[in-house]
């Protein structure tokens, strides 16, 4: 046997290799919050799966003050 093959069967064995035990290779959706009014320097790193870190898609919030009235 090669030292692949041989490799190949010991992640097979110790669960090492193939999907995410916790999202099953699809990832999880990751949510950013942003304050217009206060902007970071440099914008959030999204995160997903706690496990393995995928995201299979990101919803960002922008928060912003309500334009003033205006008066007539």
């Amino acid at each position: 046997m090669s030292l692949n093959g041989r490799i190949r069967k010991l992640e097979r064995r110790l669960g090492v290799s193939g999907p995410c035990s916790t999202c099953g290779g699809r990832g999880r959706g990751a949510l950013i919050l942003i304050d217009e009014e206060n902007p970071p320097d440099k914008p959030p790193e999204p995160r997903g799966c706690p496990e393995c870190g995928k995201v299979s898609s990101i919803k960002r919030i922008i928060l912003c003050a309500r334009p003033a009235a205006t008066r007539q």
